[in-house]
C-alpha cells in the first residue's frame, strides 16, 4: 500500500511545483433574500381559500361523477365489443351505447320516480297508518318456549 503514501522529498517538491496550493480568498458573506411572513402568510391563506373554494363548488357533483365513473367501467367491454362490430367506429359505438343505456337505466328510473310520485298520498297515509298498528301479541305456546 505504498501508492496511499504521500510522496516525500523530490517527488513532493515535483508534485507541490506542478499543483499550487490555491491562496485562501477572503471568505464572502452570503446575503440570504429577506423573508416577508406577511406575503407567505398570505399566499397560503389565498391557496387554502381557493382550493377550498373548488372543492365546495365540485362537492354536489361528487355523486353523479361516481355513477357515472361506475357506468362507463361497468359498460365499457360492451361497448368496445359494439365498436367492432361496427368496422371500428367509435362514434356510433358510443351513440349506440348512449341511446342502450337510456334505454336500460334513464326510462325505468324515470317511470319508477313518477310512479313513486303519483302515489305519494297513498305512501303517507300507509307509513302514518304504521304508528297505530301494534305487533300481534305472541301465541300461548311461544311463551312456554322462553
Amino acid at each position: 500500500m505504498s501508492w496511499l503514501r504521500r510522496p516525500t522529498g523530490a517527488a513532493q517538491a515535483m508534485d507541490d511545483s506542478a499543483h499550487p496550493i490555491p491562496s485562501p480568498e477572503p471568505q464572502r458573506e452570503t446575503v440570504r433574500p429577506t423573508v416577508d411572513l406577511a406575503t407567505i402568510v398570505l399566499a397560503v391563506a389565498t391557496l387554502v381559500l381557493l382550493i377550498g373554494g373548488s372543492l365546495d363548488i365540485v362537492h354536489p357533483f361528487v355523486p353523479a361523477l361516481i355513477w357515472g365513473s361506475t357506468i362507463v367501467v361497468t359498460t365499457w367491454s360492451l361497448m368496445l365489443g359494439v365498436q367492432r362490430r361496427l368496422a371500428g367506429r367509435r362514434w356510433l359505438a358510443v351513440t349506440v351505447m348512449l341511446l342502450l343505456e337510456i334505454v336500460v337505466i334513464c326510462i325505468p328510473t324515470y317511470a319508477a320516480v313518477s310512479m313513486l310520485a303519483g302515489h305519494a298520498a297513498d305512501i303517507m297515509n300507509f307509513v302514518e297508518r304504521l304508528a297505530d298498528d301494534a305487533l300481534p301479541s305472541p301465541r300461548a305456546g311461544c311463551a312456554a318456549c322462553r
